[in-house]
Protein backbone atom coordinates (compact mmCIF):
# COMPACT_ATOMS: atom_id res chain seq x y z
CA UNK A 1 0.00 0.00 0.00
CA UNK A 2 1.10 3.65 -0.47
CA UNK A 3 2.30 5.85 2.32
CA UNK A 4 -0.86 7.65 2.57
CA UNK A 5 -3.16 4.71 2.43
CA UNK A 6 -1.45 3.26 5.33
CA UNK A 7 -1.42 6.00 7.39
CA UNK A 8 -4.69 6.54 6.62
CA UNK A 9 -5.54 2.78 7.55
CA UNK A 10 -3.28 3.90 10.90
CA UNK A 11 -5.79 6.90 11.61
CA UNK A 12 -8.75 5.62 10.80
CA UNK A 13 -8.00 2.37 12.83
CA UNK A 14 -7.59 4.02 15.96
CA UNK A 15 -10.31 6.22 15.46
CA UNK A 16 -13.55 4.01 13.99
CA UNK A 17 -14.02 2.00 17.17
CA UNK A 18 -14.29 4.74 19.80
CA UNK A 19 -16.56 6.91 17.26
CA UNK A 20 -19.20 4.32 16.34
CA UNK A 21 -19.62 2.93 19.99
CA UNK A 22 -21.74 4.87 21.10
CA UNK A 23 -24.20 3.65 18.11
CA UNK A 24 -23.05 -0.10 19.10
CA UNK A 25 -21.93 -0.76 15.14
CA UNK A 26 -20.02 -3.93 15.15
CA UNK A 27 -16.18 -3.90 15.41
CA UNK A 28 -14.53 -2.80 12.13
CA UNK A 29 -12.41 -5.40 10.30
CA UNK A 30 -11.17 -6.25 6.93
CA UNK A 31 -8.42 -4.02 6.11
CA UNK A 32 -5.83 -5.88 5.59
CA UNK A 33 -7.86 -7.35 2.69
CA UNK A 34 -8.41 -4.71 0.55
CA UNK A 35 -6.52 -4.66 -2.99
CA UNK A 36 -5.65 -2.18 -5.27
CA UNK A 37 -8.41 -0.75 -7.53
CA UNK A 38 -9.31 1.58 -10.08
CA UNK A 39 -11.57 4.50 -10.03
CA UNK A 40 -11.98 8.15 -9.98
CA UNK A 41 -10.15 8.71 -6.61
CA UNK A 42 -6.17 8.28 -7.41
CA UNK A 43 -6.62 5.95 -4.04
CA UNK A 44 -8.66 3.05 -4.49
CA UNK A 45 -8.70 -0.27 -2.30
CA UNK A 46 -11.26 -2.77 -2.70
CA UNK A 47 -12.54 -5.63 -0.83
CA UNK A 48 -12.50 -8.55 -3.49
CA UNK A 49 -15.70 -9.68 -4.16
CA UNK A 50 -17.46 -6.59 -2.80
CA UNK A 51 -20.52 -5.58 -4.55
CA UNK A 52 -20.81 -1.60 -3.68
CA UNK A 53 -23.99 -1.19 -5.88
CA UNK A 54 -26.20 -2.84 -3.59
CA UNK A 55 -26.12 0.08 -0.71
CA UNK A 56 -28.39 2.70 -1.64
CA UNK A 57 -28.52 3.79 2.11
CA UNK A 58 -25.35 5.33 4.66
CA UNK A 59 -25.16 6.14 8.14
CA UNK A 60 -22.78 8.99 8.32
CA UNK A 61 -20.35 9.92 10.88
CA UNK A 62 -18.58 12.82 11.86
CA UNK A 63 -15.14 13.51 9.65
CA UNK A 64 -11.91 13.14 11.29
CA UNK A 65 -9.18 14.99 11.16
CA UNK A 66 -5.66 14.47 11.28
CA UNK A 67 -3.01 17.58 11.33
CA UNK A 68 0.62 16.41 10.52
CA UNK A 69 2.82 16.79 13.73
CA UNK A 70 5.85 17.49 11.78
CA UNK A 71 5.75 21.18 11.56
CA UNK A 72 9.77 22.11 11.75
CA UNK A 73 9.66 22.92 7.90
CA UNK A 74 6.80 24.41 5.51
CA UNK A 75 5.72 22.07 2.97
CA UNK A 76 6.29 23.00 -0.92
CA UNK A 77 4.25 22.33 -3.80
CA UNK A 78 4.89 23.82 -7.16
CA UNK A 79 7.50 26.48 -6.29
CA UNK A 80 5.24 27.98 -4.11
CA UNK A 81 5.92 27.55 -0.39
CA UNK A 82 2.94 26.41 2.13
CA UNK A 83 2.21 25.77 5.54
CA UNK A 84 0.41 23.46 7.68
CA UNK A 85 -2.16 25.30 9.56
CA UNK A 86 -2.53 26.60 12.86
CA UNK A 87 -5.95 25.97 13.39
CA UNK A 88 -8.03 27.04 16.93
CA UNK A 89 -10.66 24.12 17.95
CA UNK A 90 -13.32 26.76 16.73
CA UNK A 91 -11.45 26.29 13.02
CA UNK A 92 -10.80 22.64 13.37
CA UNK A 93 -14.50 21.84 14.43
CA UNK A 94 -15.94 24.40 11.72
CA UNK A 95 -13.46 21.91 9.41
CA UNK A 96 -14.83 18.71 10.40
CA UNK A 97 -18.82 20.43 10.22
CA UNK A 98 -18.21 22.21 6.77
CA UNK A 99 -17.08 18.17 4.99
CA UNK A 100 -19.49 16.88 7.27
CA UNK A 101 -22.55 18.49 5.65
CA UNK A 102 -21.36 19.06 2.09
CA UNK A 103 -20.55 15.05 1.71
CA UNK A 104 -23.99 14.08 3.35
CA UNK A 105 -25.71 16.79 1.55
CA UNK A 106 -24.62 15.59 -1.86
CA UNK A 107 -25.32 11.80 -0.98
CA UNK A 108 -28.67 12.72 -0.53
CA UNK A 109 -29.24 14.85 -3.45
CA UNK A 110 -27.91 12.35 -5.67
CA UNK A 111 -30.29 9.15 -4.48
CA UNK A 112 -28.63 8.26 -1.05
CA UNK A 113 -31.02 7.99 2.34
CA UNK A 114 -29.51 8.70 5.67
CA UNK A 115 -30.15 5.98 8.19
CA UNK A 116 -29.58 5.51 12.10
CA UNK A 117 -29.77 1.29 11.67
CA UNK A 118 -28.15 -1.55 10.37
CA UNK A 119 -29.35 -3.29 7.08
CA UNK A 120 -28.09 -5.51 3.93
CA UNK A 121 -28.79 -1.85 2.16
CA UNK A 122 -26.64 0.40 4.53
CA UNK A 123 -22.99 1.30 4.60
CA UNK A 124 -21.45 2.90 7.51
CA UNK A 125 -19.87 6.06 5.65
CA UNK A 126 -16.45 7.64 7.78
CA UNK A 127 -15.10 10.39 6.03
CA UNK A 128 -11.01 11.32 6.98
CA UNK A 129 -9.14 14.69 6.19
CA UNK A 130 -5.01 14.54 6.42
CA UNK A 131 -2.62 16.93 6.01
CA UNK A 132 -4.55 19.89 5.24
CA UNK A 133 -2.28 22.93 3.78
CA UNK A 134 -2.72 26.52 3.90
CA UNK A 135 -1.01 29.88 2.26
CA UNK A 136 -2.75 32.07 4.43
CA UNK A 137 -4.48 30.61 7.12
CA UNK A 138 -8.20 29.68 6.92
CA UNK A 139 -9.00 32.66 4.59
CA UNK A 140 -6.46 30.59 1.44
CA UNK A 141 -6.61 26.92 2.73
CA UNK A 142 -4.33 24.85 -0.42
CA UNK A 143 -4.56 21.61 -0.42
CA UNK A 144 -5.87 18.33 1.34
CA UNK A 145 -6.16 14.68 1.25
CA UNK A 146 -9.73 13.35 1.65
CA UNK A 147 -10.41 9.79 2.22
CA UNK A 148 -13.84 7.84 2.38
CA UNK A 149 -13.86 4.39 4.33
CA UNK A 150 -17.27 2.81 3.33
CA UNK A 151 -18.57 -0.29 6.02
CA UNK A 152 -20.97 -2.87 5.53
CA UNK A 153 -23.62 -1.53 8.95
CA UNK A 154 -24.49 -5.26 9.69
CA UNK A 155 -21.11 -7.57 9.55
CA UNK A 156 -18.87 -4.16 10.36
CA UNK A 157 -16.50 -5.35 7.50
CA UNK A 158 -14.73 -2.81 4.92
CA UNK A 159 -15.81 -2.79 1.52
CA UNK A 160 -13.45 -0.32 0.04
CA UNK A 161 -11.39 3.19 0.78
CA UNK A 162 -11.12 5.58 -1.70
CA UNK A 163 -9.11 8.72 -1.24
CA UNK A 164 -7.02 11.69 -3.19
CA UNK A 165 -5.28 14.69 -2.37
CA UNK A 166 -6.46 17.94 -4.69
CA UNK A 167 -6.28 21.43 -4.30
CA UNK A 168 -9.14 22.83 -2.16
CA UNK A 169 -10.25 26.11 -4.11
CA UNK A 170 -10.34 29.59 -3.29
CA UNK A 171 -10.75 33.16 -4.59
CA UNK A 172 -14.42 34.83 -3.67
CA UNK A 173 -13.50 35.47 0.13
CA UNK A 174 -15.56 32.73 1.42
CA UNK A 175 -13.31 29.99 2.68
CA UNK A 176 -15.79 27.67 4.60
CA UNK A 177 -17.96 27.53 0.85
CA UNK A 178 -14.83 27.01 -0.75
CA UNK A 179 -14.05 23.58 1.28
CA UNK A 180 -17.93 22.90 0.86
CA UNK A 181 -17.54 22.58 -2.43
CA UNK A 182 -14.49 20.73 -2.64
CA UNK A 183 -15.76 18.51 -0.13
CA UNK A 184 -19.28 18.23 -2.64
CA UNK A 185 -17.23 17.38 -5.53
CA UNK A 186 -15.30 14.67 -3.51
CA UNK A 187 -18.83 13.44 -2.50
CA UNK A 188 -19.81 13.42 -6.02
CA UNK A 189 -17.23 11.12 -7.17
CA UNK A 190 -17.90 8.43 -4.16
CA UNK A 191 -21.67 7.95 -5.40
CA UNK A 192 -20.74 7.73 -9.10
CA UNK A 193 -17.89 4.72 -7.85
CA UNK A 194 -20.10 3.15 -5.48
CA UNK A 195 -22.31 2.34 -8.35
CA UNK A 196 -19.73 1.52 -10.59
CA UNK A 197 -16.84 -0.35 -9.01
CA UNK A 198 -18.24 -4.04 -7.86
Amino acid sequence: MSRFTVLGLVVLAMALPSSLKAASEPEITGYDDLVKSNSRFAETWVRPGADLSQYSKIVPTAALLHLSEDRSQPMRRTGSVVQRPEFGEEDLQKLQDVVSVAVVSELERTGFETAQESSPSTLILQIALLDVTTQKGIPRLDEATILFDVIDSETGVIQARFGQRSNIPFGRGRPWEDVGLWAQKAAWDLQYTLRKVN
